[in-house]
């Protein structure tokens, strides 16, 4: 009998040990690791939104002093005016608008909005 309550007693005292380890590994996990990974996190934002901040001030810095030089600020070339007669004999100015188009018709800006002219020149709606 003296011998199973050995046994019982370094079971329940491995068992104490075991549990004593797995608390002290929580805490160090709780109070060390995750601290130090929340602060890295937090200095990697910092780091990536004020390479961002700074990367934005740098494009709007080049953009003003294109402004302020007068230099275009649009690579595209600048699109043709074009005069248009009208069935009904009304002439009007208009630029071709620059957009993706999977037909033959074109459209045009006007200063009374837009036309849609098909391939024979035809003005065939107005916007």
């Amino acid at each position: 009998m003296n011998i199973s309550y050995t046994s019982s007693v370094r079971q329940w005292g491995q068992l104490a040990g075991v549990i004593l380890f797995l608390t002290a590994a929580l805490i160090i996990t709780l109070a060390v690791i995750l601290p130090a990974a929340a602060l890295g996190l937090a200095i990697a934002a910092v780091v990536v939104v004020t390479s961002l901040v700074v990367r934005q001030m740098q494009v709007l810095g080049q953009a003003a002093r294109r402004v302020a030089s007068g230099e275009p600020a649009f690579e595209e070339p600048v699109q043709p005016t074009l005069r248009i007669e009208l069935p009904d004999g009304e002439v009007m100015v208009a630029r071709p608008v620059a957009i993706p188009q999977s037909d033959e018709h074109t459209m045009l800006l006007t200063r009374n909005g837009y036309l849609m002219v098909n391939g024979r020149g035809e003005v065939f709606h107005r916007l």
